[in-house]
Protein backbone atom coordinates (compact mmCIF):
# COMPACT_ATOMS: atom_id res chain seq x y z
CA UNK A 1 0.00 0.00 0.00
CA UNK A 2 1.17 3.50 -1.03
CA UNK A 3 0.03 6.58 1.22
CA UNK A 4 -0.10 10.35 -0.30
CA UNK A 5 1.83 12.25 1.26
CA UNK A 6 -0.03 15.00 3.40
CA UNK A 7 1.00 18.70 2.27
CA UNK A 8 3.74 20.98 3.69
CA UNK A 9 2.04 24.06 5.07
CA UNK A 10 2.61 27.13 6.59
CA UNK A 11 6.86 26.92 6.26
CA UNK A 12 8.33 29.66 7.79
CA UNK A 13 12.69 30.11 8.70
CA UNK A 14 14.20 31.85 11.00
CA UNK A 15 17.48 33.25 10.99
CA UNK A 16 20.30 33.50 13.57
CA UNK A 17 23.82 35.09 13.43
CA UNK A 18 27.06 33.97 15.49
CA UNK A 19 30.47 34.87 14.84
CA UNK A 20 29.38 35.33 11.05
CA UNK A 21 28.05 32.36 10.38
CA UNK A 22 24.25 31.79 9.96
CA UNK A 23 21.95 29.39 11.59
CA UNK A 24 18.50 28.78 9.86
CA UNK A 25 15.76 27.44 11.84
CA UNK A 26 12.73 25.68 9.71
CA UNK A 27 8.94 24.82 10.71
CA UNK A 28 6.12 23.87 9.21
CA UNK A 29 3.41 21.65 9.28
CA UNK A 30 0.67 19.58 7.49
CA UNK A 31 -3.65 19.15 6.85
CA UNK A 32 -3.38 16.19 8.52
CA UNK A 33 -1.32 13.49 10.27
CA UNK A 34 0.25 10.27 8.42
CA UNK A 35 1.76 7.65 10.54
CA UNK A 36 5.33 7.41 9.19
CA UNK A 37 5.82 10.31 7.08
CA UNK A 38 9.52 11.82 6.36
CA UNK A 39 10.22 14.97 4.86
CA UNK A 40 12.66 15.12 2.29
CA UNK A 41 14.82 18.72 2.62
CA UNK A 42 17.12 19.98 0.05
CA UNK A 43 18.84 23.23 0.56
CA UNK A 44 20.38 25.17 -2.39
CA UNK A 45 22.22 28.83 -2.70
CA UNK A 46 21.92 31.14 -5.38
CA UNK A 47 19.52 31.21 -8.06
CA UNK A 48 18.44 29.83 -11.48
CA UNK A 49 21.31 27.92 -13.16
CA UNK A 50 23.81 29.33 -11.13
CA UNK A 51 22.10 27.32 -8.21
CA UNK A 52 24.19 24.94 -6.12
CA UNK A 53 23.06 22.17 -3.83
CA UNK A 54 24.04 22.80 -0.23
CA UNK A 55 22.83 20.48 1.99
CA UNK A 56 19.65 17.48 1.60
CA UNK A 57 18.06 16.02 4.67
CA UNK A 58 15.22 13.68 5.79
CA UNK A 59 13.00 13.67 9.15
CA UNK A 60 10.31 12.81 10.81
CA UNK A 61 9.86 16.10 12.59
CA UNK A 62 7.86 19.45 11.08
CA UNK A 63 11.36 21.29 11.52
CA UNK A 64 14.84 21.41 10.88
CA UNK A 65 18.12 23.19 11.47
CA UNK A 66 20.65 24.22 9.34
CA UNK A 67 24.08 26.12 10.92
CA UNK A 68 27.62 27.06 9.51
CA UNK A 69 25.58 28.80 7.08
CA UNK A 70 27.33 31.66 5.53
CA UNK A 71 25.94 35.21 4.26
CA UNK A 72 23.94 34.51 1.43
CA UNK A 73 20.65 33.54 -0.45
CA UNK A 74 19.05 30.07 -0.26
CA UNK A 75 16.07 27.97 -1.16
CA UNK A 76 14.45 25.61 1.34
CA UNK A 77 12.21 22.47 -0.51
CA UNK A 78 10.20 20.36 1.54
Amino acid sequence: NSVIPPAVQHLTVEVSAADGQYLAQAKWDTPRVVKGVRFSLRLTSGSGEGSRLVTTAITADTEHRSSGLPLGEYTLTV
